[in-house]
C-alpha cells in the first residue's frame, strides 16, 4: 500500500536545516510567587526547495520540532476526567487558551512521560484538557511543563510573503502547507490568500484553509511532534524560513494509529537517528511488543512500512523491519530493510530533518512513539 499522497511523486524532499541553541541554561527562579523559566532556545531553518517549473510544483516534507515558549511547570496533585491540578499555581483564568494562543502540557516523568495534551481552558490550578482525553487520575505525582504551540503564522510570520511566500487568490496560484488530519485520513490544505477579496467578509492578507474563504487560519497549529508537506510553486528560488523556539529538553512522544500517519523525529535533529536507532523494533533479544514497536514480517505486505519520500527518485523509498527466517543464503533478518532489497541492511537510513510516512495495521493497536531528549 502507498502513502495517501501519490501526487508527490514529482518532485521534492527537503530538510529542516541545523539547530542553533541560543543558551541551554534551564532556570527556575521565584519572584512574588511568579516562577520564571529559561529554556534552551534556538532555532531551525525549513528549506523547501525551488519548484521545477512554473507548472511543475516542488513538495518537500518538513517539521519544525520547536514549541513558542515555555510558560509554567510543576508537579500534578490531583486529576480526573479531562483534567489536572496543580496546588500553589498562579495562572490567571485561561492563560493558555483563547486570545493568549493554543497551548499543550507536556508530561515529563513517570508512566506517561513524553506524552502531549492539548488544553482547552485553565482556572487558577486547573487544566481542563480537550474533551475525550480521559481519566488523568494515573498522572498525580507527575511533573508537567506547559508550552506554547507554534501556528502558521509564527512559523512563517506575519507577512509571510517578505519571507518568500507564494500567496495568491486560491490554492491553485499559492505555496500550500498540507496538515495531514489522521482520524479523516486525509489532508487539509492551507495558503496565503492575498488577492482582493470578492464577498464582504472575506479574508484578505492572511492565512486561510482551502475552500474557507470566511475565517483565518493564521492560528491553525503545527504540533512540535507533527510533520507537514510544503508545496513551492516559485521556480526561481528555494523557500528558507528560520523558526525561533523552545527547545523541548525533555522526552517528548510521537502518536502513531491505526493507518497512514504522517509524523516526524520531535527534535531539532537532521541526522543521528536512524531506522536501527528509532526503538520501533525489537532490540537486545526483546520480543515484538505491538504496544511500543512496529509489526515485522517477512516482505512489506505483511510488515508495518515506513515510507520516507527521496526527490532523486522523485517517488517513496519504503521499509520495513524483517524479522522472518531467511529463505536465501545471505538474506537479511531482523533487521530493517527497504522493499524488494532483502540483502542489505537498512538500518543506517537517516529519519532526521524531515517528516515521513508510516503504515500502522488496522488490527494494531494505537502506540506513542517516545522519543528522549537531545540536551544533554
Amino acid at each position: 500500500m502507498k502513502p495517501p499522497f501519490n501526487t508527490l511523486e514529482k518532485r521534492g524532499g527537503s530538510s529542516k536545516g541545523v539547530l542553533f541553541i541560543l543558551t541551554s541554561l534551564t532556570l527556575a527562579a521565584s519572584v512574588q510567587a511568579q516562577t520564571i523559566f529559561t529554556s534552551p532556545a534556538g532555532y531551525v531553518k525549513l528549506k523547501a526547495t525551488a519548484a521545477t517549473s512554473a507548472s511543475t510544483p516542488s513538495f518537500n516534507f518538513l517539521s519544525h520540532a520547536l514549541a513558542q515558549k515555555r510558560k509554567s511547570s510543576g508537579v500534578i496533585t490531583s486529576g480526573g476526567i479531562d483534567v489536572i491540578s496543580a496546588s500553589a499555581s498562579f495562572w490567571g483564568v485561561n492563560d493558555f487558551s483563547g486570545a493568549n494562543g493554543a497551548h499543550f502540557v507536556l508530561i515529563t516523568d513517570g508512566d506517561d512521560e513524553g506524552t502531549m495534551y492539548e488544553i482547552a481552558s485553565n482556572s487558577a490550578d486547573t487544566l481542563t484538557l480537550a474533551t475525550g482525553t480521559g481519566d488523568l487520575a494515573n498522572l498525580v505525582g507527575d511533573s508537567f511543563r506547559i508550552y506554547q504551540h507554534n501556528t502558521l503564522e509564527t512559523i512563517f510570520g506575519a507577512d509571510p510573503e517578505s519571507a518568500g511566500v507564494v500567496g495568491g487568490l486560491n490554492s491553485s496560484s499559492a505555496d500550500q502547507v498540507f496538515l495531514y488530519d489522521t482520524e479523516s485520513a486525509s489532508f487539509r490544505t492551507y495558503f496565503f490568500k492575498n488577492d482582493a477579496p470578492l464577498f464582504s467578509g472575506e479574508i484578505d492578507n492572511d492565512w486561510i484553509e482551502a475552500g474557507l474563504v470566511f475565517d483565518s487560519a493564521a492560528e491553525t497549529v503545527i504540533p512540535p511532534n507533527q510533520g507537514f508537506i510544503y508545496l513551492r510553486r516559485d521556480d526561481s528560488q528555494p523557500l528558507e524560513v528560520p523558526v525561533f523556539g523552545d527547545v523541548i529538553d525533555s522526552p517528548i512522544s510521537v502518536g502513531i494509529v491505526p493507518g497512514f500517519n504522517l509524523v516526524t523525529i520531535p527534535a531539532p535533529v537532521d541526522t543521528g537517528v536512524t531506522l536501527g536507532t528509532s526503538g520501533l523494533n525489537p532490540t537486545g533479544g526483546e520480543t515484538e511488543d505491538l504496544s511500543i514497536h512496529l509489526q515485522g514480517g517477512l516482505n512489506s505486505t505483511s510488515a508495518e512500512t515506513i515510507f520516507i519520500y527521496d526527490s532523486t527518485i522523485s517517488g517513496y523509498r519504503s521499509y520495513f523491519f524483517k524479522n522472518d527466517a531467511p529463505l536465501f543464503s545471505g538474506e537479511i533478518d531482523n533487521d530493517w530493510v527497504e522493499s524488494g532489497q532483502v540483502f542489505t541492511s537498512a538500518a543506517n537510513i537517516s529519519l532526521g530533518g524531515s517528516s515521513f510516512f508510516v503504515l500502522r495495521r488496522d488490527e494494531n493497536p494505537a502506540l506513542n512513539w517516545v522519543f528522549p531528549s537531545v540536551i544533554p
